[in-house]
């Protein structure tokens, strides 16, 4: 997908407001305008104290979210991102019936008053503490491009998310932005103006040492081969604000994306200072489609990862009520994801599908292993 214009202003805008929350209001429109959205929520499941605190909201009403977030009432979702993995972006009709759905007091009370057709989810954190979710909603389903957009923007929230938590358990005036960064899980390198690395947490380390991509050459942050060094050159030595988003490449094709974060000015100017650093880095891998089989399987068939999922049950030789017992769905939603299975891989039986499926899983296997390795069996 070709990268909007809009998002690095956007992104730098959202790094901002990790740094100073006041500024949400103004960011969250745009952000609803990039995802040409009615709505945004982000919001987290407390796992031991059984909250919803709200993080960020824009374009419902107040009392409305409040009754929503703290009324226990059944609600789809936490068992449909129990599927899931991180960043990964469902819509509506990925993973439920929409009739059926639209039945739920979830829809009901939330999104029935605003004429909603589409809603966008995705969870963005899942540890033993908490699960963060990102929803933007509208009139109309979302397409391609949409989720497209949504997934860039997915690992953007968690960091912002995490800075901010960060940031509230310490004092800017004691504790450096630095320090803060440290406890990041996603490695993050802090450069001077000559690509000098001035700072790494502890993930960056390991990160480099790989050096795959990028690597510490006498203190310099240098990468594996010319494209990339072209690349990092260019997106670190811009003299704008905006957050900028590069591609790393190994021997082996695609491995990360970068997203550099200038610190020159503005109110990461003071951070930056304090190292004398004029850029941060943080490193993300790129989605890799044949890391075990659910999404094996959706490289195979263009499947979504709750479809593929019923799919890998199925191919266990659970039954439909067996597998909506597994992850805590409907049978109705398992038959209607085993109905767009059927679509999407031209077969009218379920014998026929897990047939489909377990002739082609190897030879999918077999031929990625075989152009990684350069061998042939």
């Amino acid at each position: 997908m070709t990268e909007s214009p809009e998002l690095p202003q956007l992104l730098a805008a959202m790094y901002d407001c990790a740094i100073v929350p006041d500024l949400w209001p103004r960011v969250l429109p745009e952000l609803a305008s990039y995802m040409d959205s009615r709505t945004v929520l982000v919001f987290a499941h407390n796992r031991t104290t059984g909250k919803y605190p709200l993080l960020v909201e824009f374009g419902i009403e107040p009392e409305r979210l409040d009754r929503f977030l703290t009324t226990d009432g059944p609600s789809p979702w936490p068992r449909v991102m129990a599927m899931l993995g991180v960043d990964e972006p469902t819509r509506i009709e990925d993973v439920f019936d929409v009739e059926e759905f639209r039945r739920t007091p979830n829809y009901k009370q939330l999104h029935l008053p605003y004429g909603v057709g589409g809603v966008l989810a995705a969870k963005v954190i899942d540890d033993v503490q908490r699960l963060a979710r990102f929803h933007v909603t509208r009139s109309d389903p979302y397409g391609v491009q949409e989720v497209g957009r949504f997934r860039t923007l997915c690992p953007h929230i968690r960091r912002v998310i995490s800075i901010m938590d960060l940031l509230e358990q310490r004092t800017l005036q004691r504790d450096s932005l630095a320090e803060v960064l440290n406890h990041l899980a996603a490695p993050v390198i802090m450069i001077d103006p000559k690509q000098r690395i001035v700072h790494t947490n502890t993930s960056a380390q390991e990160f480099l040492a790989e050096g795959k991509a990028l690597s510490s050459v006498r203190g310099v942050l240098t990468a594996s081969n010319p494209r990339n060094q072209e690349g990092l050159r260019r997106v670190t030595r811009a003299l704008d604000l905006d957050a900028k988003s590069l591609a790393l490449e190994s021997d082996e094709g695609p491995l990360a994306v970068a997203t550099v974060l200038p610190l020159t000015s503005g109110l990461r100017a003071s951070h930056g200072r304090q190292l004398s650093a004029s850029a941060a880095i943080f490193v993300h891998n790129k989605p890799s489609f044949d890391d075990g089989m659910v999404t094996t399987l959706a490289a195979a068939f263009g499947v979504t990862g709750a479809e593929a999922r019923v799919l890998s049950a199925l191919l266990e030789g659970l039954s439909l009520a067996e597998t909506a017992a597994r992850f805590q769905i409907s049978v109705n939603t398992v038959r209607w994801h085993l109905k767009r299975l059927f679509e999407k891989t031209n077969t009218r039986r379920q014998g026929d599908l897990i047939r489909l499926a377990s002739s082609a899983i190897p030879q999918i296997r077999v031929a990625r292993d075989d152009k990684a390795e350069g061998k042939l069996h």
